[in-house]
């Protein structure tokens, strides 16, 4: 084993542990954490009980603004 292979086998283990504890993106700060209420509707939902869940996505009203209703009307371009 040569210098320059330690040296090599140094930043490969290097870069392993940069991009294994830093995530690739920002983490959103305003959705950090558990979300109870989520936790209840989806527990809710696998004992068959769909009232919450409906509950929970009636209160979270029409927010969705840029997302498109039907996949059809996303038109992807690379030319913008």
């Amino acid at each position: 084993m040569t210098r320059d292979d330690i040296a090599v086998g140094l930043l490969v283990c290097g870069a392993l542990i940069w991009f294994l504890l830093f995530p690739l993106r920002p983490q959103n700060g305003k959705l950090a954490g558990p979300d109870p209420d989520l936790r209840r509707a989806l527990a809710a939902a696998h004992l068959g009980a769909w009232k919450p869940a409906a509950e929970l996505l009636a209160g979270a009203g029409q927010d969705w603004g840029s997302v498109p209703s039907t996949p059809s009307t996303c038109h992807l371009s690379l030319d913008e």
